[in-house]
């Protein structure tokens, strides 16, 4: 298989498994936080198309916490924007689940001798 259509695969398969309502909020989001104009209305429009209303998406452009997702998707809107805000607050321990977190999984974090 070229790797074309190999990678149009994955990430057919990726978004498949996303739930496709909490990554137009991301995208909308990171968006406006970088303030990519076109980005922002396509996926606005997006959201629209799914029924939120235009209140809605104020709402969440101040406070991300105020979207209508489930509990666990807000929260991980909430960590995205965050990160995007300010990359420097988010650290593997925030990201990594806890059972990953010993020597032997976080080796592969170091920089290899000669790149530090």
């Amino acid at each position: 298989m070229n790797e074309f259509l190999l990678k149009q695969w994955q990430l057919a398969v990726f978004q498949k498994h996303r739930p496709p309502v909490l990554l137009v909020h991301i995208r909308y989001l990171v968006a406006h936080n970088l303030n990519f104009g076109f980005c922002m209305d396509l996926n606005r429009h997006l959201l629209r198309k799914q029924g939120i209303e235009e209140a809605d998406i104020r709402k969440i452009e101040e406070d991300p916490s105020q979207s209508l997702l489930e509990e666990g998707e807000n929260a991980m809107l909430a960590f995205v924007v965050k990160a995007v805000k300010s990359p420097d607050v988010v650290s593997v321990i925030k990201v990594v689940p806890a059972p990953y977190l010993s020597h032997q999984y976080l080796n592969f974090l170091r920089p290899a001798p000669g790149f530090a």
